[in-house]
């Protein structure tokens, strides 16, 4: 019988996000009879992932201390005081358990792992970003004895920029989602019911990192536009801010509209747990961010077989290319308004069969994660 492995999972984001959602998955379903998990994460709110896993004896997690820096300006050295930090914490964890690898969740996790873990235990990173600082994320790339990338989109992207050398050491493995768990949650909450809103109410939804990448601005122009035509659309804008640039963006958010006098037709939501029941509830998703890696909603709209608005590219065309409800429209107001408005027309609405979207929600499973996460780890880091 094989030995099982202990995998240290370091996840080094201050807030619950889409990776920490998948990570605490991926935790939860591994086969236990082969790996031993430990968890660090930054997080140490009621959905954090040390709260998660709290009282679970086979599942060792402690609360590290993170502030966080802007992950596209490594030359400021934000990230020094938390290197100094958390140097210590991981030494400890790989001193006193039996550690394996360690698994590197995200940019700043993939930072501070390359910086502190010593060279004889394997580092998996779990590459989730596209904005971030490019040098550091090669020098990551190059440290770890394997990466797993959300998307070909951003595969493709890092690999031309660390070279063809590396291409034998990455691989793609889109996020799972555990969908018994998800349709006991959808089932169990309506957000219609619960805030009573009127049945008339036609919900456009956009989630993204609350910052300028998102492009939200553009989001309001184009829901502007589309309000002035359909006065029963409300807009959902669903984004957790990251430090002062996302909290000052959101300030600008909420001035462009008001100034636009949207204030009643608009709200802005930090922070949800799950956005199933949301994407349930809503009529319609948009998704314009700038390059973005994966896209959790568009996946929860597949399965609900909700209409998608989206500008061209990214990692949500990749996971949307089958599916007939999406519709790809250029990156202007105008446009991305005229596709809001088609979406929830039921004359031009598309069709979309149950078997289709079984087909493309199956490619989204946490089992066929888990899967090829383990399959990388026995082919790529020998263990």
């Amino acid at each position: 019988m094989s030995k099982i492995k202990g995998i240290l999972f370091i996840d080094a984001a201050t807030g619950s996000g889409e990776g920490q959602r998948n990570l605490a998955a991926i935790i939860a379903h591994l086969d236990d009879s082969k790996y031993r998990s430990y968890v660090l994460s930054a997080d140490d709110s009621e959905s954090g992932l040390v709260a998660r896993f709290k009282g679970n004896k086979d599942v060792p997690a402690e609360f590290v201390e993170i502030s966080g820096w802007n992950r596209q300006d490594m030359a400021a050295f934000g990230w020094m005081p938390d290197l100094l930090k958390i140097r210590p914490v991981i030494r400890k964890w790989l001193n006193e358990y039996d550690v394996d690898i360690v698994y590197a969740n995200g940019f700043y996790s993939g930072v501070l792992c390359s910086l502190t873990v010593p060279q004889r235990f394997p580092v998996l990173f779990h590459a989730r970003d596209y904005h971030c600082s490019g040098p550091a994320m090669e020098y990551i790339i190059k440290r770890a004895a394997g990466t797993l990338f959300v998307s070909n989109f951003v595969q493709k992207h890092w690999l031309k920029k660390v070279g063809d050398a590396y291409a034998d050491t990455v691989t793609t493995v889109f996020n799972g989602f555990d969908w018994d768990a998800e349709n006991q949650v959808t089932d169990g909450f309506s957000f219609r019911e619960n805030y009573v809103w009127p049945a008339e109410t036609i919900f456009v939804t956009a989630v993204a990192d609350m910052c300028p990448t998102s492009n939200f601005e553009l989001f309001l122009r184009a829901f502007e536009t589309a309000y002035s035509r359909n006065p029963n659309l409300f807009a959902l804008i669903i984004g957790r801010p990251d430090g002062s640039i996302g909290h000052k963006y959101l300030e600008d958010l909420e001035i462009i509209a008001r100034d636009s006098r949207l204030l009643g037709a608009v709200s802005f939501m930090e922070f949800v747990n799950n956005i199933g029941p949301l994407v349930e509830a809503s009529n319609v998703i948009v998704s314009i961010t700038d390059n973005e890696p994966f896209g959790e909603s568009i996946v929860y709209a597949i399965k609900a077989g909700k209409p998608i608005v989206l500008t061209a590219g990214a990692g949500p065309q990749e996971i949307s290319r089958d599916y007939k409800g999406a519709r790809v429209v250029r990156p202007d107001a105008e446009s991305i308004a005229k596709g809001i408005l088609d979406a929830v027309d039921k004359d031009n609405c598309q069709q979309v069969d149950r078997n289709e979207i079984s087909a493309i929600t199956e490619r989204f499973t946490i089992k066929r994660q888990i899967e090829a996460i383990d399959r990388f780890i026995a082919e790529r880091l020998h263990c």
